[in-house]
């Protein structure tokens, strides 16, 4: 017998004499050709005293994988039945062999029990492992497996294995595939704890989780290469992209969910979901994962340079922290893109400076987001001695948005920028960005003077060339519809960029359809059957009489019906042919009005738009017996607590308090020209803070309190 370069023992027949060498290679030709044809089965159990080489029957099997590993002719199949197995050293499999089990994973273990080396190290195009637990495996790199320039490992579960440079599940150096693997609790004081791509290796059909790493990927760590496909990534955790780091690789139609930062304090960290620099992501779906430290940027993807983020949904994520920001996405660096990826409803928690519910741009030179919905995101400030910006977006320092649809986000708490603060440089271009708030306040945009606005659909209105600040008539906003209706202001009122060339919007059809870009991330269709309504008048007191026009686009615009749902529950109030053209009386409040039609061809569009039609009681009613139903119009329907009533009023409004005692668990905010007054004055009304609120907060010129017994207030601020 002679030894190989790991010093194991090899048959010498597969070795070269010098005496006879011509003969000797010839007959290992025909023995190879021999083995393959003939494809040997050996065998290993946990126990068999009468184990013989070369084991290929249950009767001889082996005991000591790698004694049937070593015994294979290429192409032979090593086969494990169930138990569980203690192999004294990593097994070696580093010619074409397939070694497999009878019964699967789960009563089959190989099990290191925490020594200094790795289960497997695969090494050949044609070796396989597969149907195996690899569990307790510790070593520098690859504790679980490590593949080595190719391989293939299959269908295996990998856990509680531990590294200390990488990969403590399965790393890859240079090549090789992990197919069909469950990959959790394992983890490494570098990068990668699931797995491990370096310069090369691909991950498909897998699923990682409950691995954690000190370093960078918690799930997997793609290192100037590689590519995870097709895989399940959650309960992650690592300082730097908690479910996956990209650096020069591919992630691809992954779901990547529930991930976390591993939060060293006073230290950053990044990339709940994913971390990319010089990377791609694209086709996935980012949500819930969660970024926790004083230093948070990057819920769900932090771009830090060269990198793409692409057709991906990126939803539900958080940053939480002092300085934390980029909720959704965190734009770092030059030359990222962010393309058609819908940003929504992620939080920015923060006690700084800082924001970007739904993306943050930082140093973003030549950095674009592009045909992306940026909508019901959030941005709160937990701090009372801070400011938090941006609950759309936040340009920090760069950036640019191009054809992006930004609406619904909302700014909680002092700070600014509901829709987008510009706080140094940024570039809107075709954009839309409408109906965000800052608390309760219509707010688009904050500090538009820092940026460069053009092409783009705001209220109010921005300097800058083919801006406009008219409604852009979505297709249906209530319903989460942002597409444009024929006669939005909004359809060829773009600006043209060589980028649009052969690309498509958000929706996936032509990026430009009639000669000029639309704005916003949505492609108007001239063909499909649509529909938009518009009230006039839609603000007025006490009762008014409101004329509405349906307006129909599309192919085909014969209409055959019209149903009018003047309240929006659900039950049409006028419906019929002929009726493009409508009228409703209302009485005192808030309401959304729905439109449905049908055309000559049996298609059918529907359209709602919330809180359209505002009626304003001239008198608001208060009393310890009301019935609570807003507006309060009535005195059968006032109000019990008399700070709801901030909301039934506006600039000339008159709110009756009548007789009563009224605890306070917060102020009454007057911010419009409102008499506030009680019916039978300060001896019959009293308003008591309780020892915990002030009664009132008065920010009005124009506001008038009159006739109540104050008592009991504290001032926290």
């Amino acid at each position: 017998m002679t030894r190989d370069e790991r010093g194991k023992e090899v048959n010498a027949a597969k070795s070269w004499n010098t005496l006879g060498g011509m003969f000797l290679v010839m007959f290992g030709d025909l023995l190879l050709a021999s083995a393959v044809c003939a494809q040997t089965t050996h065998y290993v159990v946990p126990v068999n005293p009468g184990a013989a080489a070369p084991y290929t029957s249950w009767a001889t099997a082996a005991t000591n994988i790698q004694d049937a590993v070593d015994a294979c002719a290429p192409g032979d199949t090593v086969i494990l039945t169930n138990g569980t197995y203690y192999p004294p050293d990593r097994i070696w499999v580093t010619n074409a062999v397939t070694v497999t089990s009878v019964n699967g994973p789960a009563v089959t273990i190989v099990d290191r029990q925490g020594d200094d080396e790795g289960c497997f190290w695969i090494s050949h195009s044609n070796a396989v492992v597969e149907r195996l637990s690899l569990t307790g495996g510790g070593f520098d790199e690859g504790g679980g497996a490590y593949i080595e320039f190719a391989g293939t490992l299959r269908d295996c579960w990998v856990y509680e294995n531990y590294s200390f440079a990488g990969g403590a599940g399965v790393y890859l150096h240079e090549g090789g595939v992990v197919s069909n693997c469950d990959i959790w609790n394992n983890w490494t004081d570098s990068d990668g704890a699931g797995v491990y791509c370096q310069e090369g290796g691909e991950v498909v059909n897998s699923t990682l989780h409950e691995n954690l790493a000190y370093g960078w990927g918690g799930g997997a760590d793609l290192d100037y290469g590689g590519v995870v496909r097709h895989c399940h990534v959650y309960w992650n955790s690592a300082r730097f992209g908690g479910g996956v780091s990209v650096e020069e690789g591919l992630v691809e139609s992954c779901t990547i969910v529930s991930n976390s930062n591993y939060a060293i304090p006073s230290t950053s960290c990044g990339g709940g979901g994913v971390q990319i620099d010089e990377g791609v992501v694209r086709d996935c779906f980012i949500g819930f994962n969660v970024v926790t430290n004083s230093n948070a940027a990057g819920g769900g993807a932090r771009l830090r340079g060269d990198a793409t983020l692409e057709n991906c949904v990126v939803t539900g994520n958080v940053v939480w922290g002092s300085s934390s920001r980029g909720a959704g996405v965190s734009v770092e660096n030059d030359n990222n893109l962010v393309f058609n990826c819908r940003i929504v409803n992620n939080e920015a928690r923060s006690s700084g400076n800082w924001g970007g519910g739904g993306m943050f741009f930082n140093y973003a030179d030549n950095s674009y987001a592009r045909n992306c919905l940026i909508a019901g995101n959030i941005t709160t400030n937990y701090s009372s001695g801070a400011q938090t910006y941006g609950a759309g977006v936040l340009f920090y320092d760069g950036g640019i948005l191009q054809n992006c649809t930004v609406v619904s986000n909302q700014l909680l708490g002092a700070g600014g920028g509901g829709g987008i603060h510009h706080t140094a440089r940024g570039v809107v271009e075709n954009c839309i960005v409408q109906y965000n708030y800052d608390d309760a306040t219509l707010q688009n945009h904050l500090g538009t003077a820092n940026g460069t606005w053009r092409y783009s659909c705001t209220t109010s209105l921005v300097a800058g060339v083919g801006n406009t600040d008219a409604d852009p008539l979505f297709a249906d906003p209530g319903a989460g519809n942002f597409r444009l209706t024929d006669p939005s202001p909004c359809v060829n009122a773009g600006l043209n960029d060589p980028w649009m060339a052969g690309a498509a919007d958000l929706d996936g059809n032509p990026r430009i359809r009639t000669g000029i870009v639309d704005m916003g991330a949505f492609e108007h269709d001239p063909i499909a059957l649509k529909c938009t309504l518009l009230g006039e008048p839609r603000l007025g007191w006490d009762r008014m009489d409101v004329v509405f026009t349906g307006y129909v686009g599309g192919a085909n615009t014969t209409i055959t019906y019209y149903g009018w749902d003047f309240d929006n529950d659900g039950t049409p109030d006028l419906e019929g042919a002929g009726l493009a053209v409508v009228t409703n009386t209302y009485d005192p409040g808030f309401y959304g009005v729905r439109l449905v039609v049908s055309n000559a061809l049996g298609e059918t569009a529907s359209f709602t738009q919330l809180d359209h039609i505002r009626v304003y009681p001239s008198v608001v009613h208060v009393a310890t017996n009301g019935g609570s139903v807003f507006p309060y119009a009535t005195w059968a329907a006032a109000a019990t607590n008399p700070v709801h009533t901030t909301a039934a009023t506006r600039d000339g409004s008159t709110v009756l308090v009548s007789n009563g005692v009224y605890k306070l668990a917060a102020p009454v905010a007057i911010s419009d020209s409102v008499l506030f007054r009680s019916v039978s004055g300060p001896t019959a009304t009293v308003f008591n803070g309780n020892g915990a609120v002030r009664a009132f907060v008065v920010a009005h010129t124009g506001a008038v309190v009159e006739g109540f017994f104050i008592t009991n207030g504290v001032a926290t601020e």
